[in-house]
């Protein structure tokens, strides 16, 4: 598994888990977090 796929996996499962409302206490919102981070990954080239 390479490093953006363990990051893919990674915003996968957060995002999830905030859906189902598990991360209600986080400081900064992975709502907002999440989607940038996914953004940064999917305009970086493949390896």
């Amino acid at each position: 598994m390479t490093t953006k796929q363990a990051l893919r996996y990674a915003i996968a499962y957060l995002s999830k888990a905030a859906a189902d409302g598990l991360l209600e206490d986080c400081v900064m919102p992975l709502s907002v977090v999440l989607p940038q981070l996914q953004a940064v990954l999917d305009s970086e080239q493949e390896d």
